[in-house]
């Protein structure tokens, strides 16, 4: 519990320098299990994500022998662990099951760790989980800006089953 207040907290704070303040309360439909992952897109010629603002770094996976934590097995038990975690389901709400959506192993390099099993500047093998092309969720007296277009990303250390990193980054 204490990590997913530190996570919403950083949430609404990269929210919050775009204008927009974002929910953070559990939802509590079920959502059904039965979705398809897709490629991680990447902005760049050699596959890697850079979330500047958030000190994020997303690599192309590196070879591990370690075996993954049974929550990061597979991206459907990723996806499963992700549904039920506050900050997505208060962020990304009912369109948990219908926006657009990556689920894709990488390596994660944070320098603002959130997570105290992350150490910054050190990268870590992860399960990434993107979902792209979201409006704005706004309680402020006035709408969000027109236009605008998020992302949300949430990171699972592959090793231990933990999620270390949620934030949204709006455009």
């Amino acid at each position: 519990m204490k990590r997913l207040t530190i996570a919403a907290l950083c949430l609404a704070t990269a929210a919050g320098a775009f204008g927009v303040v974002l929910a953070v309360a559990p939802t509590g439909s079920a959502r059904p299990a039965a979705h398809v992952p897709v490629r991680l897109a990447a902005d760049t010629t050699d596959d890697v994500v850079t979330y500047a603002t958030e000190g994020v770094t997303v690599a192309p996976p590196i070879a591990t022998a370690s075996i993954p934590a049974p929550a990061a097995a597979t991206a459907q038990s990723v996806m499963d662990s992700f549904r039920s975690q506050q900050v997505p389901a208060g962020a990304i709400g009912t369109q948990m099951d219908s926006a657009r959506y990556t689920v894709a192993q990488a390596q994660v390099t944070e320098s603002m760790p959130v997570s105290p099993e992350v150490a910054a500047g050190v990268p870590y093998a992860a399960w990434v989980v993107t979902y792209t092309g979201l409006p704005p969720v706004s309680y402020a007296p006035a709408p969000p800006p027109a236009g605008v277009s998020c992302t949300f990303v949430g990171v699972m250390n592959r090793a231990t089953g933990d999620w270390t990193e949620f934030f949204s980054s709006c455009s």
